[in-house]
């Protein structure tokens, strides 16, 4: 049994991430493809919502395709502690679409996005790993497109979801991926208890990389203070989330509320069509009977007569 310190800290995150072998192996595992080489890219500044939240760091990788053969891609990772809007992964996503330096001469480089989630999804909250695959189908026949064209792979691309409480939560066997993620702890313990017999051999020197980094008085500094951020970040998140369900509720009897006076409009509007019916009824009959007593007297009977005749009384008439 060994102590490691627990990755899903950003100071050691980006300690495990820095050392370019530790990243070669961990993004390898992840994508089930072989990196050959790895380059750090500069990312954007992160705001004080996101800082402590969400860490991002960004690759220009080489991986292995088949035996002679290689591609250059984007790798964008992203580690999010806590349920955010994906509108700051869209627009994220957008910027590196945006940026001109992600080019390889006229051609768009491809992007991979990787997301270490340390919440739950809201449909699929059992699956540890979601591998979002593209594929080019042909109209009509739905044939499956093997050869890649640039610039569809230049406006679209492939995702990894990896819901970080799943892994621990899985029963049964775990795949050599779920082993090696089962370092990060959605608990946040600083230290984790890890039996290296759990882990696969191949990738021990991911377990040595977080031995080192437990044991190094900076990083636990950096520790504290993260841990100080995120008890605040919390109460934010805690405030946001009662002040979004006190909207959806202020929504909701709004809504009921114009439901119910739309309602009594509609009532009030088939009160008031009756009544206008009712009225150009009655003002077709008094005319008609106006007609009426106008051919009588044309015919030289008394209103008296006519009076009799129709059984009505003719002032009420005209």
């Amino acid at each position: 049994m060994i102590y490691i310190a627990n990755p899903l800290y950003d100071v050691v995150f980006k300690g495990l991430m820095q050392d370019l072998e530790s990243a070669k192996l961990l993004i390898s595992a992840i994508l089930e493809m072989e990196v050959l080489e790895l380059e750090f890219k500069p990312h954007e500044y992160l705001s004080e919502v996101d800082l402590f939240s969400i860490y991002r760091v960004d690759f220009k990788a080489k991986i292995k395709i088949e035996e002679n053969s290689h591609l250059i891609v984007l790798i964008e990772l992203q580690k999010i502690k806590f349920y955010n809007q994906n509108f700051r992964f869209r627009r994220y996503i957008g910027n590196q679409y945006a940026n001109k330096d992600n080019m390889n001469g006229n051609v768009p480089i491809p992007i991979i996005t990787i997301y270490l989630l340390g919440h739950h999804l809201q449909v699929h909250e059992n699956i540890p790993i979601i591998r979002v695959k593209r594929q080019y189908l042909v109209h009509g026949t739905q044939e499956i497109l093997k050869d890649k064209e640039p610039f569809i792979e230049g406006i679209t691309h492939d995702a990894i979801v990896i819901q970080i409480p799943a892994i621990k939560k899985k029963k049964g066997k775990k795949t050599d991926l779920e082993k090696i993620l089962s370092i990060f702890d959605v608990a946040m313990m600083r230290f984790i208890e890890f039996d290296e017999k759990d882990f696969p051999v191949s990738h021990y020197s991911l377990l040595k990389r977080l031995l080192k980094i437990s044991q190094d008085t900076e990083t636990r500094k950096l520790m504290d203070i993260e841990d100080d951020f995120l008890d605040e970040l919390r109460i934010r998140e805690e405030s946001y989330e009662e002040l979004q369900i006190r909207l959806i509720e202020e929504k909701k009897r709004t809504d009921e509320e114009k439901k119910r006076a739309d309602e009594e409009k509609k009532r009030a509007d088939e009160e008031k069509k009756r009544a206008d019916e009712k009225n150009i009824m009655l003002m077709n009959e008094k005319q008609r009977i106006r007609n009426m007593i106008e051919t009588l007297r044309n015919k030289e009977f008394s209103d008296k007569d006519i009076e009799e005749m129709l059984n009505i009384n003719i002032n009420n008439y005209f």
